[in-house]
C-alpha cells in the first residue's frame, strides 16, 4: 500500500504555509506548473522535516488533480498490521509503478533509495524554509499528535520527536552537500524559502 491521493478539483484556490508557519487560503492566485507545452507533470518535492512538503503536494494534487505520494510510504510499507521498511530494491518497484502510470507529485527528503526521483522529475521543488520555522512545527505536530487532532503514520513518541531534531541538526551540517547535489539540477529546480517566493518564482511555469 502507498500513501498516495488524488483529490478532484473544487475550486480554484491555493493553500501556503511557508512564511508563517499557518495555513493561508488565496482565492485570487492559481499556480501555474510545468515549462513546456505536453509536457508530463512529474514534480519532486525536496526537504528536510516540517518545510511544508506534504502541505505542498496536497495543494498541487488537488490544483491539477493527480496523484501526490510521500516519501516516507514508498520507504516504509505496513502488512498485517506490522509495518516495515522496503528493501532499496522494492523501493525503486515502487517508484517505477508509480512513473508508469502517468503524472505523479512525490514530497519527501533525501534518501540514497529514492535519489532516482531526482532524474525521473520534470521539475524539482526545494523547500528551504528557515530554521526557527520548521522547529517550531516539528513541536506544534507533536502537540497536535498528542492530542489527537492531528494524525501520522509513524509512532508519534518522544524518541520520534528526538529524531525530528537530529534530522534537522544533520541537514544543516550537511547543507552544501545537498545544495552541490541540486545544482547539477538547477535547469529543472526551483528553491522556495517563502509564500511570497512561492507566488514569484512558479507563476512563469505554466501549464497548458
Amino acid at each position: 500500500m502507498i500513501c498516495g491521493q488524488q483529490i478532484p478539483i473544487k475550486e480554484k484556490m491555493f493553500y501556503t504555509c511557508f512564511a508563517n508557519g499557518r495555513l493561508d487560503m488565496d482565492l485570487h492566485f492559481t499556480i501555474k506548473v510545468i515549462t513546456k507545452i505536453g509536457e508530463k507533470m512529474k514534480i519532486f518535492i525536496f526537504g528536510i522535516v516540517a518545510s511544508g512538503k506534504t502541505t505542498l503536494a496536497k495543494s498541487l494534487s488537488q490544483q491539477y488533480n493527480i496523484p501526490s505520494y510521500e516519501g516516507d510510504c514508498i520507504a516504509w510499507n505496513e502488512s498485517n498490521g506490522r509495518r516495515y521498511k522496503r528493501s532499496n530494491i522494492e523501493q525503486k518497484e515502487v517508484i517505477d509503478k508509480i512513473n508508469s502510470e502517468g503524472e505523479w507529485i512525490i514530497e519527501g527528503t533525501y534518501r540514497e533509495s529514492q535519489r532516482c526521483l531526482f532524474d525521473m522529475a520534470e521539475k524539482i521543488i526545494f523547500l528551504d524554509t528557515s530554521l526557527w520555522i520548521r522547529k517550531i512545527r516539528i513541536v506544534t505536530r507533536f502537540i497536535k499528535q498528542q492530542v489527537g487532532i492531528e494524525n501520522c503514520h509513524y509512532k508519534s513518541d518522544l524518541k520520534m520527536l528526538k529524531l525530528m531534531f537530529k534530522w534537522t541538526k544533520d541537514f544543516e551540517q550537511d547543507r552544501n552537500k545537498y545544495e552541490e547535489m541540486l545544482d547539477s539540477y538547477r535547469n529543472k529546480l526551483v528553491v522556495l524559502k517563502s509564500s511570497k517566493e512561492l507566488k514569484t518564482k512558479l507563476i512563469g511555469m505554466v501549464r497548458i
